[in-house]
């Protein structure tokens, strides 16, 4: 870590989606900071992967779909990496759902109803 805060973060309510290069759809806590975002997906594309935070979806006028997301991080050496610390743990996450282990992926909290 490059960064002079630790960073911790839990993968929860991870559900796998497996449509296209969408693969899941989670819910992340970034602890020490005590925040939780929920509605965050997971993609994987070849050898590429990554996630994205919730985001509105605005429909252009050629039909094509813009999404602009609802949270943002400026310090850019701390997203680099808080993803790469989430990739990681979504790898994890992804692998236990598959093979049938998804004990550490739930909190007890319930997840929201829509």
């Amino acid at each position: 870590m490059t960064t002079e805060y630790p960073i911790e973060v839990e993968i929860v309510h991870f559900r796998l989606v497996n449509r296209g290069s969408l693969k899941a759809s989670f819910t992340l806590k970034i602890l020490g900071v005590e925040l939780v975002i929920r509605n965050c997906n997971y993609f994987v594309r070849n050898n590429e992967k990554w996630f994205s935070f919730p985001s509105q979806v605005v429909k252009n006028e050629d039909d094509t779909k813009t999404y602009y997301p609802y949270l943002s991080i400026y310090n850019k050496e701390y997203l680099k990496d808080l993803k790469a610390k989430i990739i990681e743990k979504l790898e994890i996450a992804q692998h236990d759902a598959e093979t049938g282990n998804p004990s550490d992926l739930q909190d007890g909290a319930p997840a929201l109803p829509f």
